[in-house]
């Protein structure tokens, strides 16, 4: 078989064509990233509004605005001695008010981030909400679900120490169209489904 001198050269522009494809996606992988791991990780990385490190957080019992609870709840996972938990706080405005453009950022303990597979103790919504009486929603629940290590392997010194990270206060902060407002969710406010019962002493 006769090979013409165009045909090679078409070949061989075509292989360059595919080696130059095949570089700028891995440029643009590696690039992609390193940008994904410089991003902090205090916002989870994403763009929850950050709660100020500067302002005074109120007990949220205390609110004049917003009746504020918690639920940590503890479930099984695929994965053998991990277990998934999820942290949830609902708001509802006070007295049947009406709340417009409402953003929450709800923020754990610096002591839970050592029992996370992932980094990240800021959860919350990132699109402003609106709660009003007789539509749906009237409370806003945010919520976020992370994998821990199995409660029930633990020793008891390692159980006493995990118990007391996830029974600290969560930091809330609330912005709305007529204000806002820095709180911090007790753990008595907080109800804790299927955990083992805290280690005695």
């Amino acid at each position: 078989m006769v090979i013409l001198p165009g045909a090679s050269m078409l070949t061989d522009a075509r292989r360059l064509t595919r080696a130059l494809v095949v570089a700028v996606i891995l440029m643009v992988s590696v690039a992609a990233y390193l940008w994904y791991q410089s991003v902090p990780h205090r916002v989870e990385r994403f763009a929850f509004r950050p709660i100020p490190d500067t302002v005074v957080l109120a007990d949220a019992a205390e609110s004049e605005h917003f009746a504020v609870s918690g639920l940590v709840t503890l479930r099984r996972e695929s994965t053998p001695g991990r277990r998934l938990v999820t942290f949830e706080v609902m708001i509802s405005p006070r007295e049947g008010r009406s709340v417009h453009d409402l953003l929450v950022t709800a923020e754990l303990s610096e002591r839970v981030a050592p029992y996370m597979d992932a980094p990240g103790l800021a959860f919350g919504q990132l699109a402003p909400t609106d709660l009003v009486p007789g539509e749906e929603p009237h409370t806003l629940i945010v919520s976020t679900t992370q994998s821990h290590p199995d409660p029930a392997e633990m020793t008891l010194d390692e159980r006493r120490r995990y118990d007391e990270a996830l029974r600290m206060p969560i930091a809330l902060g609330l912005w709305w169209r007529d204000g806002e407002e820095f709180l911090t969710l007790s753990p008595e406010a907080i109800e804790y489904v299927g955990f083992p019962d805290p280690p005695a002493g």
